[in-house]
C-alpha cells in the first residue's frame, strides 16, 4: 500500500483475531504478482496533531485509540521512573489491583498519574500509571477487553513468536494466542478461548504475563500444546489444519525487560475526564506500547530455541469489537536496541477521508513521532503481502525501509450480529526481515481487513 500526503486523490470457536484464518503461506515461496498504491487527500500542517478528529464523534475516537494513531504525544520517558526510585521506593510483590491501592511502586505512587499533555491540542492529555500495568476493574460492557500482547525476534537466526492474552470477563472468557515462528518457515500454532471469572490477572489457558517491575520488567510462560505447521498456509481452513497437523508439546519462559520509553496512554480530557466512546464501536478505549529486549526459551516438540532478541509489547483496555477498524497496516519492527520503529496506517469507509499515519522512531533511547507516512505492498495470488516499502517523516529525519516476509499465517475474528450477519475479519500475521540503511532488522507485518463478499477491503489489496 503506499498512501501518499502529498496527492490530492481520495481510503466458532476460533473466531478471534488471533484465531486460525482464512488462508495463508511463506514469504519467500510466491513471487508478488502486484505492487498497488493508493493516493490520499493532502494532509495540513494544523490536522498533524495525531488527534485527526472531533471527539464528539465517539465512534472515531474509538478506532483512534488502537495503535495510538491519532493522540500519541504521549512519551513517557523512563527518566521518570529513574528520579522516582532515587526517593527510595521499594518494589512490593504483586497481588490482586485492590491489594496494590496502597503501595508505591519504586517510588511512585499507584494513584499518581504520568502525564503528558498533548501540545498540538491543549483540549486534551494522555495518562499513563503504573497501575496500568496491571488489570483495571472491568467497566460495564458487554465487550470489555484488557489485553497484553508481546513478540520477539532473534534477527540472525530468523526465529521468534508473539503472546497475547486478552480477558473479556463480561462475556466469561479469554482470547489467549501463542505464535512461534520456527526455522524453515515453520509455525507453532495455538488459539483457546478458555472460561474466566474475573479479571484479575493475566493467566489463561495454560499463558502467563506478569508484571516484575511496572515500565520496566515482565514474564511470559506458556505451558499446553501447539499445532505445528510445515506449511501454515493451510490455516486457510482451520478445522482440516489442526486435524491434519501434529499437536505438539509446547514451553515458553521469557523475561521481558523495556528498552525504549512508554508510548502512549489513556486520552482523556484536558480536565483529566474521559473522553465519551461509543461501546458497540470501540476497539479500544487506552493503549501503549514499549520496545524490548527478550531472554529465555520456547521448546516446540523436541526442538529447544534460546531465546536472545528484540521485540516490541502493548496493552490495550476498553470495549472492542475486532469488526470496529475498517482496516489498518501495522509494522513493529527492530534493527537493535538502539534503532526501532513503528509504522501504522488505520482506514476507514469514507473513501473520501484520508487514511491516519502514524508510529514512532526509536533512536538512541529517545522517541521520534511519525508525522508523515507510505506503506507500499506487493501481494501474492491469494492477497497475502509478501514485501513492503516503506517511507517516513519524523520532524527531524526522513527514513526508507523495505521489509520482505520471511513466514506468515492468516488468523481471523467472526461475529454474528443480532440480526444474524456475519461478520469476518482477516488478520495476517507475518515475522518480516526488515532493512534500512545499512542496517538489517526484524519484526512483524500485520494487515487487518474486514471482508466483504469474500474480499479484503483494503483498497491496496489487489
Amino acid at each position: 500500500m503506499k498512501v501518499d500526503p502529498k496527492t490530492s486523490d481520495s481510503k466458532d470457536g476460533l473466531a478471534n483475531r488471533f484465531g486460525p484464518g482464512g488462508g495463508g503461506g511463506t514469504g519467500g515461496a510466491t513471487q508478488p504478482l502486484a505492487s498497488t498504491s493508493i493516493p490520499a487527500a493532502p494532509i495540513p500542517d494544523a490536522s498533524r496533531n495525531f488527534l485527526l478528529v472531533d471527539v464528539a464523534a465517539a465512534s472515531v475516537v474509538a478506532i483512534a485509540l488502537f495503535h495510538l494513531v491519532y493522540v500519541q504525544e504521549a512519551l513517557v520517558f523512563l527518566s521518570l521512573l529513574e528520579n522516582a526510585r532515587s526517593s527510595g521506593g521499594q518494589t512490593s510483590p504483586c497481588g490482586t489491583r485492590a491489594e496494590r491501592t496502597d503501595r508505591c511502586i519504586r517510588g511512585i505512587a499507584p494513584s499518581t498519574p504520568i502525564t503528558v499533555r498533548h501540545m498540538d491540542n491543549p483540549k486534551f492529555r494522555v495518562l499513563l500509571e503504573p497501575e496500568d500495568e496491571y488489570p483495571h476493574e472491568p467497566e460495564d460492557v458487554s465487550n470489555y477487553n484488557e489485553s497484553m500482547y508481546l513478540n520477539v525476534f532473534d534477527a540472525e537466526n530468523e526465529i521468534g513468536g508473539w503472546f497475547r492474552i486478552g480477558n473479556r470477563v463480561n462475556e466469561g472468557y479469554a482470547e489467549m494466542t501463542v505464535c512461534v515462528y520456527l526455522p524453515g518457515g515453520r509455525i507453532g500454532f495455538i488459539y483457546g478461548r478458555p472460561r474466566i471469572s474475573s479479571n484479575e490477572a493475566m493467566d489463561a489457558g495454560g499463558l502467563r504475563i506478569d508484571v516484575v517491575t511496572p515500565f520496566e520488567q515482565l514474564t511470559v510462560t506458556y505451558e499446553g500444546k501447539v499445532c505445528l505447521l510445515d506449511d501454515p498456509r493451510q490455516m486457510a481452513d482451520p478445522r482440516k489444519a489442526f486435524a491434519e497437523n501434529p499437536m505438539v508439546d509446547c514451553s515458553v519462559h521469557l523475561d521481558v525487560s523495556g528498552i525504549s520509553p512508554m508510548y502512549g496512554g489513556r486520552p482523556v480530557n484536558a480536565d483529566g475526564s474521559d473522553l465519551e466512546v461509543q461501546a458497540e464501536k470501540s476497539f479500544a478505549k487506552a493503549h501503549y506500547e514499549q520496545h524490548t529486549a527478550v531472554t529465555g526459551t520456547i521448546t516446540v516438540g523436541d526442538e529447544l530455541i534460546q531465546i536472545d532478541g528484540l521485540g516490541l509489547r502493548d496493552k490495550s483496555w476498553g470495549p472492542r469489537y475486532w469488526q470496529a477498524v475498517h482496516w489498518y497496516r501495522w509494522l513493529p519492527f527492530v534493527f537493535g536496541p538502539d534503532f526501532a520503529m513503528m509504522l501504522s496506517i488505520i482506514g476507514g469507509e469514507d473513501p473520501t477521508v484520508p487514511p491516519r499515519q502514524s508510529g514512532m522512531v526509536l533512536e538512541n533511547g529517545k522517541y521520534s513521532l511519525i508525522r508523515e507516512c507510505t506503506i507500499e505492498s506487493d501481494w501474492d495470488e491469494d492477497n497475502y503481502q509478501t514485501g513492503m516499502r516503506c517511507w517516513l517523516r519524523t520532524d527531524d529525519k526522513e527514513y526508507e525501509v523495505t521489509g520482505e516476509v520471511i513466514s506468515l499465517i492468516p488468523l481471523r475474528n467472526r461475529r454474528t450480529t443480532e440480526d444474524g450477519e456475519q461478520l469476518v475479519t482477516r488478520i495476517t500475521e507475518a515475522m518480516t526481515r526488515y532493512r534500512c540503511g545499512d542496517r538489517t532488522g526484524i519484526g512483524m507485518s500485520e494487515y487487518l481487513d474486514q471482508i466483504r463478499d469474500g474480499v479484503p477491503v483494503g483498497p491496496d489489496v489487489n
